[in-house]
């Protein structure tokens, strides 16, 4: 959904998808945050929140769903989680397991793998619909940890908003 045109870094980004009742519910709801976590942290967010472009509703699946079905494939290959863990069960390991002749690109290209990426794809779609319920207004916002605002808006305080509904996360 996000296309970097400038410097890259090595650096993480996530991206989140925020949603309210409306503009004005979205204001509030991230003003009230200033006590708890400090003016630097609220009024990035608050700037970034009040211009950021809406997503319409119904445009919204077509918008997220490349960085849905890359969580999707993530799932499907490396679990819950993350890809760190060699020891977990994976749908990776189960098939390479029923076809242990097999090379990596006869996994990645087989439609079994294809049929458990469009299974993930639905169920995280259907997780995200879900959480969003009737809120109509709806952003994305994007921060990376290489400042120190963009560092605690990305993992810490986004991630534990009722208001986020999904990170994305960039590498």
């Amino acid at each position: 959904m996000k296309v970097r045109q400038d410097f890259v870094t090595n650096s993480s980004s996530s991206s989140f998808i925020l949603a309210f009742e409306s503009k004005e519910d979205g204001a509030e709801q991230i003003s009230a945050m200033a006590r708890r976590y400090g003016s630097d942290y609220v009024t990035q967010l608050l700037n970034d929140f009040m211009e950021a472009t809406p997503i319409q509703k119904e445009m919204f699946e077509s918008l997220v769903m490349d960085e849905v079905r890359d969580d999707a494939e993530f799932l499907t290959d490396y679990g819950e989680g993350g890809w760190w863990s060699s020891d977990k069960p994976t749908f990776e390991k189960k098939w390479r397991e029923e076809h242990p002749d097999s090379e990596y690109i006869d996994y990645f290209d087989s439609p079994e793998r294809a049929a458990e990426v469009e299974r993930h794809t639905k169920e995280l779609l259907s997780k995200i619909k879900e959480d969003i319920g009737d809120k109509e207004y709806l952003v994305e916002l994007e921060y990376e940890d290489h400042t120190d605002v963009g560092s605690e808006l990305e993992h810490h305080i986004l991630p534990e908003q009722e208001f986020t509904v999904r990170r994305f996360n960039h590498h």
